[in-house]
């Protein structure tokens, strides 16, 4: 049984760990063991959900009587679902939404903030400008009626721009035109924003593939040395098993030596077999001491005055 409720919490204290607590870990009281333990939370994945846009059938007879504005009215209304639906597809989960808000916001960049807080400010101008032009081209129609009906009535040129004054359409043209330059610049700076915002994104991958780049370097780098590493062990392994090898044979010619010339001492260092006397009696006696070394491959080191031997093969320097 575990879990950090009131109850538990109010008879078994809080943890003194709590404020040195790691991000992504958690404090459980396990009442059956009666200890404290730091349980791992694994983040849950945030899923993009993004719907199918489907174009609405085309009615093949249309009702009589329906204007412009109704239809542009009618798609706005059918933009504004879309969206809504949009929105509700890619909400987090509440729960998953409370267990991932600190990484969330740690991991999220700024800047994306900023860009969706001004892409929505842009789409909800855009959806205003729509809706005025959408009552405008209503008004229009009303009026071409209008209009029509004074002609069917004879209606003089003078009547007709006193008409046209009246309800201000003398500057339409004038007004539709400053609104078709303002949505015009509208589009042009998403566009732009746009376009920084890819290059932005574009120069971030490029650094990250860098990255790439330079940690396959190193682990190419990190390959070559671990193969080295290896065979150095390996001919040190190999080195080892011949100097025990040698060394067996060597020693059974180390006390066959001593049995002849009891002044004769050795040691091992290494690899290496060392034998020295101080004094041999008897030039006979120390001609064939010299002698037995030399047919066993030893070599007289004149600064030490002792004779040495390699038990594995390897290149001789100043030799005597």
């Amino acid at each position: 049984m575990g879990g950090n409720n009131r109850a538990l919490i109010y008879r078994h204290g809080i943890h003194h760990g709590l404020d040195k607590l790691e991000a992504g870990k958690v404090l459980m009281f396990w009442v059956d063991k009666n200890k404290w333990s730091k349980e791992k939370i694994k983040p849950s994945r945030l899923i993009e959900i993004k719907p199918k846009y489907i174009e609405p059938e085309e009615t093949e007879v249309e009702e009589e009587g329906e204007t412009e504005s109704m239809k542009t009215e009618e798609k706005i209304k059918e933009e504004e679902k879309i969206e809504t639906e949009t929105k509700e597809a890619i909400e987090v989960p509440k729960d998953n939404k409370e267990n991932n808000s600190e990484d969330n916001e740690s991991k999220r960049d700024p800047r994306l903030d900023r860009i969706r807080e001004e892409h929505k400010l842009l789409s909800e101008r855009y959806m205003e400008m729509a809706s005025e032009i959408g009552s405008i081209q209503g008004s229009i129609e009303e009026i071409k009626r209008e209009i029509e009906d004074l002609r069917k009535g004879n209606a003089d040129e003078v009547m007709l721009d006193v008409y046209l004054s009246q309800r201000g359409l003398l500057t339409l043209p004038k007004t539709v035109k400053e609104l078709d330059e303002r949505l015009t610049r509208l589009e042009f700076s998403r566009f732009e924003e746009l376009k920084e915002n890819l290059e932005t994104l574009s120069n971030k991958v490029s650094e990250l593939f860098g990255y790439i780049e330079s940690f396959k370097e190193q682990l190419s780098e990190i390959s070559v040395k671990l193969e080295k590493l290896e065979k150095i062990s390996l001919e040190k392994e190999v080195n080892e098993i011949k100097i025990e090898s040698n060394l067996d044979e060597e020693k059974q010619f180390l006390e066959d030596l001593k049995k002849i010339i009891p002044e004769a001492e050795y040691r091992v260092v290494g690899d290496k077999v060392i034998v020295r006397t101080s004094y041999i009696k008897g030039k006979e006696r120390f001609e064939k001491y010299r002698e037995l070394l030399k047919e066993n491959g030893y070599r007289f080191d004149p600064n030490t005055r002792e004779w040495y031997k390699y038990l594995t093969a390897r290149e001789e320097k100043n030799n005597v």
